[in-house]
């Protein structure tokens, strides 16, 4: 099972990403992310055997968290850059309690053996995955149209386990158990 813990982002939050990448998706050949995987992730957990999932939940229920997190919907950016750019996503403002939530729910995956993460945390909503050959300059130009940008703030109050399945039609996610924040 490949299995990652996230933030879920609401509805009307959602809709607003989903109509800037409508707007965005004539622009450029990219492979966009459907509006219903748009998710906050705060920990890739990767492969995990069946039989190791119940380890798995139990130590996130002891991941210890604050209370709810404000997240704002802001800004665009480019990983690894806007020189070379391999995806295309909606920057996270959060406070300090989402990063805590993102090390020690690291920590607890840590304690099963499963890799810690090397990368910094950068919290986002992946839009788009750029090929190798695509071309990006018309995007640049109508992203230069709608920044500065600011889709809203919500307060997650739970984060989700969840499963990725790669499907024909590209990953499909699903929850299989949330925690309260």
């Amino acid at each position: 099972m490949r299995l990652f813990t996230a933030l879920d982002i609401p509805d009307p939050i959602r809709k607003e990403v989903d109509n800037l990448v409508q707007k965005l998706r004539p622009t450029a050949r990219l492979r966009w992310s459907p509006a219903a995987n748009l998710h906050i992730t705060t920990k890739f957990i990767g492969e995990v055997p069946k039989e190791e999932l119940a380890s798995v939940k139990e130590a996130l229920r002891s991941v210890p968290t604050s209370g709810p997190i404000r997240i704002g919907v802001r800004q665009i950016g480019w990983l690894p850059n806007m020189r070379n750019p391999r995806l295309i996503y909606v920057g996270i403002e959060a406070p300090e309690a989402l990063s805590e939530l993102h090390a020690a729910t690291d920590a607890a995956m840590g304690q099963l053996g499963i890799p810690r993460e090397k990368k910094p945390f950068r919290p986002h909503l992946t839009i788009a995955r750029i090929p190798q050959v695509a071309t990006i300059d018309k995007l640049k130009e109508e992203l230069d149209k709608v920044l500065p940008l600011d889709l809203g703030e919500f307060d997650a109050k739970e984060f989700g386990l969840y499963e990725s399945r790669l499907q024909p039609q590209g990953s499909v996610y699903t929850r299989l158990l949330t925690y309260p924040l």
